[in-house]
């Protein structure tokens, strides 16, 4: 079985909001029966976060019916992983953790964001980095485009849209 992936939050936003980057990962991740793996937390973060209306009038592609689009998919294709316990505290910024924490508990082989404090998270010298690989060693903390560059495959159609 293949190693699941993480999406942050801003991942998904970007991915629901434009076909860039972030959009091909999610097509790359379903189109290849990667598992996406997501929490209640995560999820809950997740509807919450674009429902907001002023990020709905700030980014248009991003619409009440993408939404709900986006949740139905991800309800019937993502993996939940329950219980998500916390193995790794990140003061660095503690609402990240739960991607953190996903990510280690669904034995993830790659997380995939653009927050500059995760991505310090790939630094092999950083302290918090060095804690990680001992819980997780396969985890790469990856942003969108290094993501796609790992698998060259042409994503299929699937989408919310």
């Amino acid at each position: 079985m293949k190693a699941g992936t993480v999406f942050d939050c801003m991942v998904f936003v970007q991915a629901i909001a434009s076909r860039g980057p972030a959009f091909r990962c999610y097509q790359q991740v379903t189109g290849a029966g990667t598992p996406l793996l997501i929490s209640t937390d995560t999820l809950r973060e997740l509807r919450s976060v674009l429902n907001r209306p002023e990020l709905q009038r700030k980014l248009p592609g991003i619409t009440p019916e993408r939404v709900e689009a986006m949740m139905h998919h991800l309800a019937d294709l993502a993996v939940v992983v329950q219980p998500v316990p916390t193995h790794l505290a990140f003061p660095p910024d503690p609402k990240d953790e739960p991607y953190i924490n996903l990510a280690i508990e669904g034995r993830a082989g790659s997380l995939v964001t653009r927050d500059r404090a995760l991505l310090r998270l790939s630094n092999a010298s950083e302290p918090l980095s060095v804690c990680l690989r001992a819980l997780n060693p396969i985890l790469r903390v990856l942003e969108p485009e290094a993501f796609l560059s790992l698998d060259e495959t042409p994503p299929t159609a699937h989408n919310f849209r």
